[in-house]
């Protein structure tokens, strides 16, 4: 399971006194972009949104010396500026994949990543926006989170297979908990519905069968409730759920969307290339 989430601008700090008319002017302007409704005041001295912790907000601090901008720098500023993503689960074989994709396309994306070891850090070229952080503890992953425009979520967990388990014997493997522990599905699901409630803007990747194969040569499909196993159309490439995660942030088509995903065999089908016609194919929300 891939999810993805958008950070929205919920807080702005004002500076103080009043700059009148040219004040009154600039929420006109921004009354009349409908994406500048989300963002704090345009002022003579900057707009930036507050970043906390709590609010996870954040927008590139930009200075103007006139009094207010047009609409037209307005939105040029908003195409100039790049969105800061964390991708959880970096060091994971699908996170390093998001977070390379994430890297070289620096000129949208201000990418940053979060494992849980040193050593995943190195193995992943241990740059400086690579955070070590446990998600059990929310403050170990404060600064990776800070200032952050979206959060794609690849943590997973490795369950304890059965020790009497013999997987030279075929059959279907089985696992345990520890007690007070719950299946890895349960526990995704909750957070699942915990997203889907709390009213952020948020996409929600179910992928079926992860494969170590090229991206961009299939087509993709999409369902729900899971009605893609009943079809031979079970698998997906790691590298094709990579490009998802970040097809995502770009459209309005993908938010508060749930969905399954998968691939044709490579050789059949056209692959996938637009994706918001691919988002817009999908209707359930969770």
């Amino acid at each position: 399971m891939a999810t993805l989430t958008r950070v929205t601008f919920i807080s702005a700090s004002s500076p103080s006194g009043s700059i009148g008319h040219s004040r009154n002017k600039c929420r006109q302007v921004a009354s009349s972009i409908p994406f500048l409704n989300s963002l704090p005041e345009f002022s003579s001295h900057a707009f930036h949104a507050r970043s906390s912790p709590s609010s996870l907000t954040s927008l590139p601090r930009t200075r103007y010396r006139r009094s207010c901008v047009s609409k037209t720098e307005a939105v040029k500023v908003l195409s100039m500026a790049k969105s800061t993503v964390l991708v959880t689960g970096a060091g994971g074989r699908t996170g390093q994949i998001v977070y390379k994709k994430l890297k070289e396309r620096s000129e949208q994306y201000a990418a940053r990543g979060l494992v849980r070891t040193e050593e995943s850090k190195q193995k992943i070229g241990g740059a400086d926006d690579l955070f070590i952080g446990d998600i059990r503890d929310s403050n170990s992953i404060i600064p990776a989170i800070q200032g952050i425009d979206a959060l794609i979520i690849l943590t997973s967990a490795v369950p304890k297979m059965k020790p009497d388990f013999d997987p030279a014997k075929g059959g279907r493997p089985e696992f345990y908990f520890e007690e007070g522990a719950y299946p890895e599905q349960v526990w995704k699901r909750k957070a699942e519905q915990y997203l889907a409630d709390s009213g952020i803007p948020y996409t929600i990747i179910r992928a079926g069968g992860l494969q170590d194969k090229e991206g961009g040569i299939r087509e993709l499909l999409v369902g729900k409730d899971d009605e893609l196993l009943q079809t031979e159309t079970r698998t997906i490439a790691r590298a094709d759920v990579a490009e998802v995660c970040i097809q995502a942030l770009q459209f309005e088509e993908a938010k508060f969307k749930a969905f399954d995903l998968a691939s044709k065999p490579e050789g059949t089908g056209t692959p996938t290339k637009d994706f918001k016609a691919l988002f817009s194919q999908i209707t359930t929300h969770f």
